[in-house]
C-alpha cells in the first residue's frame, strides 16, 4: 500500500548515471518530505550520444515522476 513506501527509510535507491553512481542509497522521502517536488542536479559528459540512466533498488522500487535534459557545452566554439 501507499502508506508502506511513504516515510524515512521505505524507500530507498541508488541512481547511476553513465556508469557512475550519481546517488547512493538516496531517500527520496528524506530528502523530499511527502508529496513535493524534488530537483535534482547531476551533472554528466555523454560520450556515445546515448545518456544512460539506472535506477537500483535497495528498498522498495525505485520511483520518479520526471526527468529534465538541459543540453550544454563546453566546446571551444571559437574558429
Amino acid at each position: 500500500t501507499h502508506a508502506t513506501t511513504m516515510g524515512v527509510g521505505k524507500r530507498v535507491f541508488d541512481v547511476k548515471v553513465e556508469n557512475q553512481t550519481a546517488l547512493a542509497n538516496f531517500d527520496i522521502f528524506a530528502e523530499a518530505g511527502g508529496n513535493t517536488a524534488l530537483v535534482k542536479t547531476l551533472p554528466v559528459t555523454i560520450a556515445d550520444g546515448q545518456l544512460n540512466v539506472e535506477f537500483i533498488h535497495r528498498v522498495q522500487n525505485p520511483t520518479i515522476s520526471a526527468i529534465e535534459l538541459i543540453s550544454t557545452t563546453t566546446a571551444d566554439t571559437q574558429a
